[in-house]
């Protein structure tokens, strides 16, 4: 009885985690790497998920949703501006340069986000 519970939950359960993917890409600036960024966040519906970007400007998320969602990063202690992307079944790479958005005394007040 007990090992056909096990089974039951795991046939429920084997399902739903095969239907997550992720997203992995790098993160440049200036041509290089960039080292300054801190977090990506990936909103969909009304949830956010958060990742960590390595020190060489890697990032790579599990995201348990499919379909159109929305992407920002947060550099510094400044976010950039948020940009659609599309999650599948399937891992999907997207690498992203960032460019500073200055103000009229040429402070930096923002960044722009593009794919590479």
């Amino acid at each position: 009885m007990r090992s056909q519970l096990l089974l039951l939950t795991l046939a429920v359960l084997l399902p739903i985690s095969a239907s997550a993917g992720g997203i992995y890409g790098t993160i440049k600036a200036d041509g290089a790497l960039s080292k300054r960024v801190k977090s990506v966040y990936v909103l969909h519906d009304s949830h956010v998920d958060t990742g960590k970007v390595d020190t060489l400007g890697n990032y790579s998320m599990y995201i348990r949703f499919e379909g159109k969602c929305h992407l920002f990063l947060e550099v510094d202690t400044l976010k950039s501006d948020t940009v659609d992307v599309n999650l599948y079944k399937r891992s999907v790479r997207y690498n992203w340069i960032i460019e500073e958005k200055k103000n009229q005394e040429n402070r930096v007040i923002g960044y722009k986000l593009r794919r590479e």
